[in-house]
């Protein structure tokens, strides 16, 4: 009881049949754990009550995405509930341990509910659209300069401070893993699709049409990888922007050189290949493939 339902009794002299009980938090009752005629005694919980305007979001995200996922980024959700309505939500905690049986890693995300139209328990299906600098660094140009929270990554400032919510001092954008300014004509990321990669699992090949020849002609290459994103890969080393790969038919060029006892993918050096013969060496042409 509150101290003035305490003083009604006192001055009345006597207590009343029916008593408002006051909950300590508003929301929404989930739960109804006494029954009429009841006993209850002091620290009986009688409701489960929820502030459901403000929801977390808990995504299971793969570990070849992990390279993308950052504290504070925005993430777009949909449910089957709501078809062709997209939700949005800010990335307030990564898991730091990898499920070992479905290889994913949970992701907290805080999400505005102030329609209270999202429910406790929907499936969601959620995208982070990252944009990438040179060796898979995210970038968020708007984060320059900021602050941000800790705790509440929708705490966002100009300038250092304490966190409006928990009183938190504020930390720079970049100590949570953000390129902030915008990337030189350098920093920019060398991409490839993905069907143009050749991997074996420890190395991968790509074919690199060779310029100022009448007939196509490519060489195998073997190149670094980085992350993968959506359908592109990172190259970390090996190809220089301007270069032009294969990303059809690269299977059947490399299938050509196996015949050939020429340096492929699975034979690096080549079935008949002389010592010091290197994996780099201009391959015979292929009159027979067109590049596309």
């Amino acid at each position: 009881l509150t101290a003035e339902q305490v003083a009604a009794v006192e001055q009345r002299g006597k207590a009343e049949d029916h008593v408002t009980v006051n909950a300590p938090v508003s929301g929404i009752v989930i739960q109804k754990n006494a029954q009429e005629g009841m006993y209850v005694q002091t620290g009986t919980h009688i409701y489960a009550i929820a502030d459901l305007s403000q929801l977390w979001v808990k995504l299971d995200a793969y570990e070849a995405d992990l390279s993308w996922l950052r504290y504070g980024q925005k993430v777009e959700f949909t449910s089957v509930s709501y078809p062709g309505e997209t939700f949005t939500g800010t990335i307030a905690f990564i898991d730091p341990i990898l499920n070992p049986v479905t290889r994913t890693v949970k992701v907290r995300v805080n999400v505005p509910n102030p329609r209270g139209k999202l429910k406790p328990e929907m499936f969601v299906h959620g995208v982070v659209h990252s944009r990438v600098a040179a060796g898979g660094r995210v970038l968020d140009e708007a984060l320059a300069g900021k602050w941000m929270c800790p705790m509440h990554p929708e705490i966002v400032k100009d300038s250092a401070g304490k966190c409006d919510l928990c009183g938190m001092p504020l930390v720079q954008a970049e100590s949570l893993g953000y390129v902030s300014a915008a990337p030189t004509e350098q920093d920019k990321p060398l991409v490839i699709p993905v069907s143009a990669a050749l991997v074996t699992g420890t190395r991968a090949i790509v074919y690199v049409e060779k310029p100022g020849v009448a007939q196509p002609t490519y060489e195998g290459r073997e190149i670094v990888l980085g992350p993968r994103a959506g359908n592109y890969y990172l190259v970390r080393q090996g190809l220089t922007e301007g270069e032009r790969v294969v990303t059809r038919g690269n299977f059947k060029i490399d299938s050509a050189l196996q015949i050939q006892a020429k340096p492929s993918m699975m034979s690096p050096e080549g079935g008949g290949a002389s010592a010091g013969h290197s994996h780099a060496r201009p391959a015979s042409p292929a009159p027979e493939h067109k590049h596309d």
